[in-house]
């Protein structure tokens, strides 16, 4: 991989802008990662309804000032980190029902007690778990939604039937033939459109990639760990 790239805008740049109390910059980082920690909160068990009160909780804590400030891209992935905080407050949920059916109480961190515990989730995230690859995956399915919602918003404005015919090849199982017909053009034209959509997709893709990196290094390095849960060369 080339090492003359440029990452002028990443998630770093948006806990740092968050650090400084940007609210909109805040909500757009954090719901970035909704949908993975509330999927992954559910494989490990969570009702929808639980899911997503947990989910809301790892948010809350992760919008600590306190917490941001210690926030250190030098430690770590940011998202390696939200996995790490995820599976704390599971372990605090599970304690607390525990607690519950005792007939006790568990008791509730304080802001900065939650800021405390950063550094200890940062030597959690860096040991390697089964949950890692779990997470990831998740990860990937909502980098893939965000891209085929990318690649729709260009081919709208370009009136191309590019992303419909992605959509139909990749995503229904669609022969060309079959693409063709539901597009109303001709296996020619469907083949340019299936192709020129698996161009701009995998490019979409790359960049929501390279918005959570501050490195090439980093960028080539995290390509390569989520390559395996999408479907490179054949999306």
């Amino acid at each position: 991989m080339t090492t003359d790239r440029q990452f002028p805008t990443t998630i770093w740049e948006g806990i740092s802008s968050a650090r400084k109390g940007d609210a909109r910059e805040l909500d757009l980082l954090l719901g970035r990662y909704r949908a993975p920690i509330t999927g992954f909160l559910r494989w490990k068990g969570s009702t929808e309804h639980e899911a997503e009160d947990l989910a809301q909780e790892v948010l809350l804590r992760v919008s600590q000032p306190g917490f941001l400030q210690k926030v250190d891209p030098s430690k770590g992935r940011f998202r390696s980190l939200l996995l790490a905080v995820t599976r704390h407050v599971i372990s605090e949920h599970a304690r607390h029902e525990n607690a519950e059916r005792r007939g006790g109480s568990a008791r509730v961190l304080h802001e900065s007690e939650m800021a405390e515990t950063t550094a200890n989730l940062y030597e959690q995230a860096a040991a390697p778990s089964a949950d890692d690859s779990v997470f990831d995956q998740l990860w990937v399915s909502e980098l893939v939604a965000r891209a085929l919602h990318g690649l729709e918003e260009d081919a709208n404005a370009r009136s191309t039937p590019v992303a419909a015919a992605f959509r139909l090849k990749y995503l229904e199982g669609l022969t060309q033939e079959q693409v063709a017909e539901r597009l109303g053009c001709t296996v020619f034209n469907a083949k340019n459109y299936v192709y020129y959509g698996k161009l701009k997709f995998k490019q979409k893709l790359l960049e929501s990639i390279k918005a959570y990196c501050t490195t090439p290094e980093e960028f080539d390095l995290e390509v390569r760990r989520l390559a395996p849960y999408w479907k490179g060369d054949d999306a």
